[in-house]
């Protein structure tokens, strides 16, 4: 966060290569190229007048890039990437940065170890920068203009940071921190201490002009706690944003002042508070920034809720509601493109549904249902296998909250769904509730890279042999009952595996995908292989394609 408004966020991993980025008043602009031979982002990112510093790693590709601005074979290099505010698609090298790649010689390598020592804080003034890491404990201080080391000092689990008006360095203590203490710039702990209320946890924190410490709690407040008189006896006198956020009022209903998970915040020099709303819990992939005056009213957002999601349209509303795994968007086909869609739901309650699949497996793909009048949301992962898993809704109790209800699952020696039995099961919400109790887990056999509810609500799942299984209705709590048994199909020849699959019910049309004996090559991450087949008649029987497809493939991989 800069005074004059600019917010700069910085991600781990982001999908088109470039993890750092610039808003400011509400137009976006991304950093350069920095993901990929070898580059990552981090975690943190602070700036003074001159530079944006992002907290950043590099490796080698298992020992593949070599040279002096790669660190060994079998180390990473963890630390602080410098770039010039003016433009932060440019690097700012310095004597002794490091790497090649895309950083130029501007990386600050504080850690070349074989273990994560991601860097946990920073913050920069016009003379110094302070780097934390809880990998060894230790706040370290280097020249913001030279980037030469001057000096550290040691403070268990030092995270986020952020300085008073008094000149003096604030440290929060640990993820989700309980505690904020106060440092002089040389090390020299402070007597004055912010220990927040049980059940709430620093996302982030900053201090304003005025001197107010704003913190971003993640605890089911889901709001900002506002702390003054912090440099003598720091007690929190106000909040901003509603209480429960997201869950507030109607719940996972979109509005201004409803935060979710706020893991960025920051001021300017007029009193803008700006908000960094983030879906931590579900894959940390979503972000949504937005812009307040002090007195509360929206100066504008900008959001990307999306890694390599792919949406399910409602055919019940004509397309005009289409849900993510996590997300719910009306779309007005009216206006321009690129600007259609507005984020108007968040379907999780993590408080309310703790068991949620959503929170423990990363559900990438959604399909929307209408069985007996009713709206479902069906759920797979990325790689289109397991867990298969339906959510029902219920405006009058949970708002666009999607409730777990039905899921076939896998326990593989985890602890994701501790009363869950080993090996394959389905589990089902016979009391309405939400929750997945010992009781109502079924252990059924099945195997499968492919899975599917159609409209019809039968569920399908295959790798080798088809398995589905027939909705026969809903119980009293419009919950869909299912078989403990699945029917069986043998896999139709040629096929070697069947990796995906859709079931027409209307048109008893089968389509299948996987791998053959002409054509056996599967590519990495889950694909499905090459070969596309099409089955008139399923149902009755029939096993011989109308038609097969060899879709290009790189068989290299």
């Amino acid at each position: 966060m800069s005074p004059d408004g600019a917010v700069y966020s910085n991600v781990f991993w982001e999908e088109g290569g470039r993890s750092y980025t610039e808003v400011k008043d509400g137009v976006v602009k991304h950093g350069a190229e920095s993901l990929g031979w070898g580059n990552s982002g981090g975690k943190e990112v602070t700036a003074n007048s001159n530079y944006v510093f992002f907290t950043t790693s590099k490796g080698n590709e298992g020992g593949a890039l070599t040279g002096p601005d790669y660190p060994p074979a079998d180390k990473g290099w963890y630390g602080v990437l410098r770039c010039l505010k003016a433009d932060i698609s440019v690097e700012a090298p310095f004597s002794g940065g490091k790497g090649a790649g895309g950083l130029d010689n501007s990386l600050l390598v504080v850690h070349e170890v074989n273990v994560d020592a991601s860097i946990t804080g920073v913050y920069a003034n016009e003379t110094e920068l302070f780097v934390g890491t809880d990998f060894d404990n230790k706040i370290r201080v280097y020249d913001a203009n030279t980037m030469a080391f001057k000096r550290e000092w040691t403070v268990t689990d030092p995270y986020q940071m952020f300085m008073d008006a008094q000149g003096m360095l604030w440290v929060a203590i640990g993820f989700e921190a309980t505690k904020i203490e106060r440092y002089t710039i040389n090390g020299t702990k402070q007597v004055q201490e912010i220990n927040i209320a049980a059940g709430s946890f620093v996302g982030d924190f900053c201090i304003d002009k005025d001197n107010r410490m704003l913190i971003g709690d993640v605890g089911q407040r889901e709001q900002v706690l506002i702390y003054t008189n912090i440099d003598i006896s720091p007690s929190m006198t106000d909040t901003f944003g509603n209480q429960y956020g997201i869950l507030s009022g109607v719940p996972g209903e979109m509005a201004p002042l409803k935060f979710n998970q706020v893991r960025g915040i920051g001021t300017d020099d007029v009193g803008n508070i700006y908000i960094g709303n983030t879906q931590w819990y579900t894959g940390g992939q979503g972000y949504i920034l937005e812009s307040y005056t002090a007195a509360g009213s929206l100066n504008w957002s900008r959001y990307c809720t999306m890694f390599v999601d792919a949406c399910g349209a409602d055919a019940a509303t004509d397309a005009t509601d289409v849900y993510g795994a996590t997300e719910h968007f009306t779309i007005d086909y009216n206006k321009p493109a690129g600007q259609e869609a507005t984020l108007s739901g968040y379907t999780i309650n993590r408080y309310k549904y703790p068991q949620d699949p959503r929170l423990r497996d990363l559900a990438k793909t959604a399909y929307v249902r209408t069985y007996q009048g009713k709206k479902f949301l069906v759920t797979i992962p990325q790689s289109a296998g397991r867990p298969l898993t339906i959510y029902r809704f219920n405006a009058a109790t949970d708002g666009q909250v999607a409730i777990p209800c039905v899921m076939w699952g896998i326990t593989e020696n985890n602890d994701a769904y501790p009363d869950a039995p080993e090996g394959t099961w389905l589990w089902r919400d016979n009391n309405a509730n939400g929750q997945m109790e010992n009781n109502e887990f079924t252990s059924v056999e099945f195997n499968g890279w492919s899975s599917n509810v159609d409209i019809n609500m039968t569920a399908w799942i295959s790798n080798n042999d088809i398995y589905s299984s027939v909705c026969t209705g809903l119980d009293d709590n419009g919950i869909p009952i299912y078989s403990a048994t699945f029917n069986i199909v043998d896999m139709p020849t040629p096929f070697q595996s069947v990796r995906r699959l859709r079931y027409n019910p209307e048109t008893d049309v089968m389509y299948l995908g996987g791998t053959t004996t002409q054509n056996p090559k599967v590519n990495y991450w889950g694909n499905m292989g090459s070969v596309l087949r099409r089955y008139n008649n399923w149902s009755a029987g029939n096993r011989t394609s109308h038609y097969e497809i060899v879709l290009p493939s790189d068989v290299t991989k």
